[in-house]
């Protein structure tokens, strides 16, 4: 009788955690890694700082100058290493390639040749180089907006064999990055500021006058 009744199978799904690459391996390249970054620039500067001061006998001035330095030129070494071997992966990557052809081709060629037009042309006309301000405007808003992706595909990764609708997860998540950035981009002390103080100061256009008084704080309160 026992055999006769046999209890049916659940159907129901195991749910299972998606890693990258394990559970340690993830924490310790994209959870450790950036927080011992962090540290480590620390650590250059107030060591370079420290040298500036004791060794050389630099003024404060100079040895900040040079703790930042110092932290920018580990920067750059880390932003090299991190672009090729992305580069490697993607364009080496057919079947990627097949599929974004031509947002792959155009992607780094448009900016680049934008930005050497615009340094070009106002070198050429002898106008004031603050104009190549703009190109740092552009590099200012683009910045965030490649953190924003790279977290969006982060989440998308961990959440790839969830049960729920691709498209609505997919919009959720991106809604998420988006909100989240956007409300530190405008409530991070010297960025939104910032930009609009030297389009004004650099090339008179009045972007301070027309934000109100407590225009930053409602767009935070908005943005949050």
């Amino acid at each position: 009788m026992a055999s006769g009744d046999s209890v049916p199978e659940s159907t129901t799904p195991v749910l299972r955690q998606n890693w990258v690459l394990g559970p340690i391996s993830d924490f310790l390249l994209i959870i450790a890694a950036p927080v011992l970054g962090l540290f480590w620039a620390v650590a250059t500067y107030h060591i370079a700082y420290r040298i500036s001061i004791d060794v050389y006998q630099h003024p404060a001035e100079v040895a900040i100058r040079n703790g930042v330095t110092a932290v920018l030129s580990i920067f750059m070494v880390f932003n090299v290493a991190h672009h090729l071997p992305t580069f490697i992966r993607i364009y080496g990557d057919r079947d990627l390639v097949r599929r974004f052809r031509w947002s792959l081709l155009l992607g780094p060629v448009v900016p680049l040749a934008a930005s050497i037009a615009l340094a070009s042309y106002v070198i050429a006309k002898d106008i004031d180089i603050g104009f190549i301000l703009y190109i740092n405007l552009i590099l200012i808003l683009w910045d965030p907006w490649h953190f924003l992706m790279q977290h969006y595909g982060f989440m998308r990764i961990y959440d790839r064999h969830n049960a729920a609708p691709r498209k609505l997860a997919g919009w959720m998540d991106y809604g998420i990055c988006t909100s989240w950035f956007v409300f530190i981009m405008i409530a991070t002390a010297d960025w939104l500021p910032d930009i609009l103080y030297r389009i004004q100061l650099g090339h008179g256009l009045p972007v301070l006058d027309w934000l109100p008084v407590q225009g930053l704080h409602v767009m935070e309160l908005i943005a949050l």
